[in-house]
């Protein structure tokens, strides 16, 4: 079972489950990707917070930047792909 950090009241209302030390940037990012939850004003940590992510998102876009007929093309160079229209024998 994973580690839980955050769990949800009867309110509808988010709390870590865990010491703050504990949790990281990086923890938070994998649980909540986006940042939907996290109110654009108030405070500074929310503000910083904002800013992290925004510099997340621009250092993955580069890594994500292949199409998918790139991505299947390594299939096919591997011997991985057995159809003409690029499909793997494996469904």
């Amino acid at each position: 079972e994973p580690l839980k950090l955050v769990a949800q009241n009867d309110q509808g209302a988010y709390f870590l489950c865990r010491d703050l030390d504990e949790v990281t940037l990086a923890d938070l990012h994998q649980l909540f990707p986006n940042t939907e939850w996290i109110e654009s004003e108030g405070s500074d940590w929310r503000k910083f917070l904002m800013e992290r992510q925004r510099e997340i998102q621009q250092a993955e876009r580069p890594l994500m930047e292949l199409s998918l007929h790139q991505l299947f093309a390594r299939d096919q160079r591997a011997g991985g792909v057995d159809g003409k229209d690029g499909t793997s024998g494996t469904r």
